[in-house]
C-alpha cells in the first residue's frame, strides 16, 4: 500500500482543473491490477458559477419588422441575482444600439415572493421581439427557452439558481473503474472519482475527507494519472488557484477475490475463466435441481 500527495501545482502538463500527473513506476509496476482511494481533498472554492463555458448570449431581436443577430458576453463571475440582471441587461442594451442603431430601454425585475425573473421591454411602441437559447444561463434565471416582446412579458417557469454547482465531480480520463451495478447486475463504467458537495462560501477553502469509497482499477500498465474537475454536466469546473490530493494505491494480486469481481470479461484472464467455471457449475446445478422441483409440483 502506497500513499501519495498530489497536487495541481506539480502537473507534467493541463490547467488546473484538468492535468495530468506522473506516478512513478514503482508505485504502480507494469502488469499489476491495483485499486485506489482518495483519502481527502483540499480546494480553495475560487471557482465562477458563472464561466467562460457558458457565458456567451447568441441573441435575435426582430425590431421593426427586420431580423437582427448577434451575441454578448457576461463577465465570468459569482453573481446574485440582481446583480446578474443587471449585467444582462446593460450587455443587451449597448450591443442592440450597435446593431440595430435604436436605444431601447429592457425591463428585467426579480420577484422575491415568487422567486422568479420577469423580462419585458420598459414602454416601447414599435413591434420588437427579443429572444435566446443557452440552457444554462437561463436556467440560472429560472426559465427554459427565453422570447418576449414590447407587448407581452415573459416570467421564469422556475424559481432562479444562481448557483447552480451544488457538487463538485473528480474525474479521470484514464483510470477505468466499475462505478456502481444496475437492478440487472449489470456493471457500469465511469469516470467519477469522488463527489464532493459544496458546503462552503466562495472564497473559502473546501475540504472532504471521504473514509468509505474504494475503487477497483482494471487497466494494469499506467504512468500517468489524469484528474478533472467538472459539474455533474461533465463540464469543467474552471478553477482559479490550485487543488491538491491525498491518494492510496494498493497492489492487488490477480488472484485476490477483489479482482474477481472487477476483472474484465476479455476471455483471456484466468480470473474470468473461474468466473465462467463457477457460473457453468450453478447452470449445471439448477439444470440438475429443475426436474425434481417440476416432478415434485405434478405431485
Amino acid at each position: 500500500m502506497t500513499t501519495i500527495f498530489i497536487s495541481s501545482s506539480d502537473r507534467s502538463n493541463g490547467e488546473i482543473y484538468n492535468f495530468n500527473t506522473q506516478i512513478p513506476n514503482k508505485v504502480l509496476p507494469k502488469n499489476k491490477r491495483f485499486q485506489v482511494k482518495i483519502i481527502d481533498l483540499t480546494l480553495p472554492f475560487t471557482f465562477n458559477q458563472l464561466n467562460s463555458t457558458f457565458n456567451t448570449i447568441d441573441y435575435s431581436i426582430v425590431y421593426n419588422a427586420v431580423l437582427y443577430t448577434s451575441s454578448i458576453t457576461i463577465k465570468a463571475g459569482s453573481y446574485n441575482i440582481i446583480n446578474l440582471l443587471a449585467a444582462l441587461k446593460t450587455a443587451l442594451q449597448d450591443d442592440i444600439l450597435l446593431i440595430v442603431g435604436v436605444s431601447l430601454v429592457l425591463s428585467f425585475t426579480y420577484d422575491r415572493n415568487t422567486m422568479h425573473c420577469i423580462l419585458g421591454f420598459d414602454t416601447l411602441a414599435v413591434a420588437t421581439t427579443l429572444s435566446w437559447t443557452n440552457t444554462k444561463f437561463n436556467k440560472m434565471l429560472g426559465f427554459g427557452s427565453i422570447s418576449f416582446t414590447n407587448l407581452l412579458t415573459q416570467e421564469s417557469s422556475q424559481p432562479v439558481n444562481v448557483n447552480p454547482v451544488n457538487s463538485l465531480y473528480i474525474r479521470s480520463n484514464n483510470l477505468n473503474i466499475d462505478g456502481f451495478k444496475t437492478l440487472l447486475g449489470e456493471t457500469i463504467r465511469t469516470d467519477i472519482l469522488m463527489k464532493v458537495p459544496l458546503n462552503s462560501q466562495t472564497g473559502s477553502i473546501i475540504q472532504f475527507h471521504d473514509v468509505f469509497n474504494t475503487l477497483h482499477i482494471n487497466d494494469s500498465s499506467l504512468s500517468t494519472i489524469n484528474f478533472k474537475i467538472t459539474d455533474e454536466n461533465g463540464d469543467f469546473i474552471e478553477l482559479l488557484l490550485d487543488w491538491n490530493l491525498t491518494l492510496r494505491i494498493e497492489i492487488v494480486d490477480v488472484d485476490d477475490k477483489i479482482v474477481h469481481e472487477i476483472a474484465p470479461n476479455n476471455g483471456t484472464d484466468k480470473t474470468n475463466a473461474f468466473l465462467q467455471q463457477e457460473k457453468a457449475k450453478t447452470l449445471n446445478d439448477i439444470k440438475e435441481l429443475l426436474p425434481k422441483v417440476q416432478k415434485k409440483n405434478r405431485k
